[in-house]
């Protein structure tokens, strides 16, 4: 039996290395158990009709093109045509029953591009019979009365084969990049079993799952057949190949016959599942010993079966996604709660009863937050983190990120496959690198193929061309770097839960831009009140400096001890008063001023501050003070920076009197510090007691009495008010009785 070629098959050329191209509902054959006519929808004359037309109406092809179909068909088939194009669909009317020529026929007919198409085919007259209603209610009623989707799917299989006879009825099953797998079948006794074997995308290419969608039901009766050529196999008007994608019966791709011809296949029916619009498996049947036809009616009663098939999968799909919805809704709303209460994302999400880790079935999670790393469960470690962040933000992402396999995409996730082959990513702020990252593990299994799944290229007359693969024989393949793929309901919970933390920032900050308004309000008044009372306290403190400085002048001859001791602790407390309204009125100056930014060389003003702070040391203190050579220039407040050091080493030399030999440190470094300065200032006296230590900044906190040492308490405010004004940090480590280190960022002058 000679089959017709890639070339015969088809008017349009395709790329015979691209299968996906083969324009398969143009093809310009018809299967040789259907004669097929086309005519004009306006004056019903006869554009189209098969080769084989002889078998049915005992005349030539070219006596009866060109002739009105109403000189062809019966009378009484034709007026229930006319009822179909008066309803301008036929799905109530097909099949038609007529005879022609003493035959009994099925008339299957429908419309497309403005012509009516018939496909007039055997009619099996057992296919109407009581026993074969009987045995389709009980079919139903089978399949109705289970309650598992694995149960539902052996009864179908099993009902399909006792209705149309075939050896093996599959349901064969897509996943999400359209390889299938036999989940389960019905067979005689002596085949090969397939149930668990995959096959790969390729062997249902992409146009022929689209068909799926507009014709749900495929047959072909015999690969052995010899097809019939459609005359003209253009349309009339459009002159373009004639679309047969609503055809029962057109053509199969010599590329399937070759396929199924490896295989051994004689007959084959398969009817689509569709489930939420997606082509979700099929209906597979095969048929090896011989051709086989099936009556239209018994292929209508399978994609009957089909859809309620269909349904309940649907059904079962939408249960399981309510009830994880349920559940994941649920989490979901106790982790706002939990971030609402703690009023802290990192204790929000990570620390609480419940933890954004349970919100999917994952390992761990990590949240990236003002350039912090925090972590819960198992994920890669902090440089991991910090390069796959790098590559997620070189891929553009606005929302959301998600793969299963992501050492396939991302090379270096190799190294951490085992805790992190798939990640679902969110992104918290378009304006950083904020972000909220879910790990699944590597999950390797076996996949056993029905045969390789890789494509064989051939060498034809025509060139060369993707060819069917000549072996099934079940082949294992070893499936490694992927994960548990991330579902539709996880992508929509990771964005709803990237909604609720961006309502909660956005919540935050308007809190804290209220609190921030009621404390600028605050501190303007707080610094009036301090400008105000240290003012207002100069002209009775001049007053009391005044008579004791005349009292010490005029009358101390005439004092005793005790009133001169007394006269000096006015004079003192005098002088103690004076320096801590100069340290109140240099603080509320500070929230006041403008930064006057400028050049400013530190090691030069480090020297003048030196040279004025000793003036008042006694001289025959032992005192060292090492500025380093390297210092580096930086950018800011003259007169504020100038203050900042002078409190630091005044400090310094303040805090060192009781040490034998007294030694201050002067040096820097901006290693890794992103434009800033880090400078220390290190001195081997007094150091300070670690319960101090937290609040050595705070206004008024001393470290020792006034008795031991001289000062009011403000200094250190004064210096980290300078720091922060300069966008700047300040911090110190200290031990009792060998010093502290203060370290100061300042930002490092371009």
């Amino acid at each position: 039996m000679e089959l017709p070629n890639h070339e015969e098959a088809y008017e349009t050329k395709y790329d015979l290395m691209n299968c996906e191209a083969e324009p398969l509902h143009q093809i310009r054959y018809i299967q040789d158990h259907v004669v097929l006519i086309a005519c004009t929808l306006t004056d019903r004359i006869i554009t189209n009709v098969t080769a084989n037309a002889a078998t049915v109406f005992s005349k030539a092809t070219e006596d009866i093109l060109g002739v009105s179909i109403d000189c062809l068909l019966p009378q009484d088939a034709l007026s229930i045509i006319d009822k179909g194009l008066a309803r301008a669909h036929f799905g109530r009317i097909n099949p038609i029953h007529a005879i022609i020529e003493q035959q009994a026929y099925n008339l299957v007919a429908h419309t497309h591009e403005d012509l009516l198409i018939i496909e007039v085919e055997p009619r099996v007259e057992e296919a109407s019979g009581w026993q074969q209603l009987a045995q389709i209610d009980e079919a139903i009623q089978r399949m109705q009365g289970k309650n598992e989707v694995e149960e539902l799917l052996q009864v179908t299989v099993d009902e399909v084969r006792a209705i149309t006879g075939y050896d093996r009825v599959m349901l064969y099953c897509f996943d999400e990049d359209y390889n299938g797998q036999v989940v389960t079948e019905s067979k005689i006794d002596d085949l090969e079993a397939f149930k668990g074997l995959h096959y790969p995308a390729s062997d249902i290419p992409k146009q022929a799952r689209d068909l799926y969608f507009l014709n749900k039901t495929r047959i072909v009766t015999d690969v052995q057949g010899s097809p019939s050529r459609i005359l003209p196999s253009h349309h009339p008007l459009t002159r373009q190949p004639l679309n047969l994608t609503y055809v029962n019966s057109r053509g199969v791709s010599p590329i399937h016959i070759e396929y199924l011809m490896n295989m051994g296949v004689r007959a084959t029916m398969s009817v689509a599942i569709i489930v939420e619009k997606r082509l979700w498996g099929l209906i597979a049947c095969h048929h090896y010993t011989s051709g086989k036809f099936i009556d239209f009616r018994v292929r209508r009663t399978v994609g009957f079966l089909g859809q309620i098939l269909s349904g309940y999968v649907s059904l079962q799909l939408i249960q399981r996604f309510r009830n994880s919805e349920l559940s994941t809704n649920l989490k979901k709303s106790q982790l706002i709660e939990q971030l609402n209460r703690s009023w802290d994302m990192v204790q929000g999400l990570l620390h609480g009863d419940i933890s954004a880790d349970q919100l999917f079935d994952s390992i761990g999670v990590a949240m990236l937050l003002n350039e912090e790393w925090h972590t819960k469960g198992e994920t890669p470690n902090i440089v991991e983190l910090m390069e796959l962040v790098e590559w997620l933000r070189q891929q553009n992402i606005t929302t959301h990120f998600a793969t299963h396999e992501l050492s396939a995409i991302y090379p270096a996730a190799q190294a951490f496959k085992g805790k992190a082959s798939g990640i679902l990513a969110i992104q918290i702020a378009k304006s950083s690198n904020d972000c909220l990252i879910w790990f699944r593990p590597e999950e390797s299994y076996t996949v056993e193929w029905g045969g390789r799944p890789e494509k064989v290229v051939v060498e034809t007359e025509a060139g060369m061309r993707v060819s069917p693969r000549k072996s099934f024989a079940k082949w294992s393949q070893q499936v490694d770097g992927k994960a548990k793929p991330w579902s539709d309901a996880d992508i929509q919970t990771a964005l709803s839960m990237r909604n609720d933390i961006l309502d909660f920032v956005f919540q935050k900050y308007d809190e804290l831009k209220r609190v921030n308004e009621e404390l600028q309000e605050s501190y303007k008044e707080l610094e009036s009140f301090s400008y105000t009372i240290s003012h207002d306290l100069r002209s009775p403190l001049r007053g009391i400096d005044g008579f004791a400085e005349i009292l010490s002048e005029d009358y101390e001859d005439q004092l005793d001890d005790y009133g001169k001791s007394l006269l000096k602790i006015i004079q003192d407390n005098t002088q103690k008063m004076n320096m801590l309204i100069d340290d109140i009125l240099k603080l509320s100056r500070l929230g006041k001023a403008h930064l006057a930014v400028s050049h400013i060389e530190i090691y030069p003003m480090l020297q003048d501050i030196i040279s004025d702070l000793l003036v008042n040391e006694d001289e025959k203190r032992d005192i060292t003070i090492n500025i380093s050579a390297d210092l580096p220039d930086i950018e800011g407040d003259r007169t504020m920076i100038y203050q900042l050091f002078q409190n630091l080493l005044s400090n310094a030399i303040k805090y060192t009197r009781k040490a034998e030999k007294a030694k201050i440190d002067i040096y820097s470094e901006t290693a890794n510090l992103r434009g800033f300065a880090r400078f220390f200032v290190a001195d081997n006296g007094i150091g300070i007691e670690p319960r101090y230590q937290a609040k050595i900044f705070e206004v008024f906190s001393r470290l020792v009495t006034e008795n031991e040492f001289e000062g009011t308490g403000i200094g250190l405010s004064i210096v980290k008010k300078i720091v922060q004004s300069h966008k700047g940090d300040i911090n110190m480590k200290s031990e009792v009785g060998k010093g502290s280190t203060f370290i100061t960022e300042l930002p490092i002058a371009p």
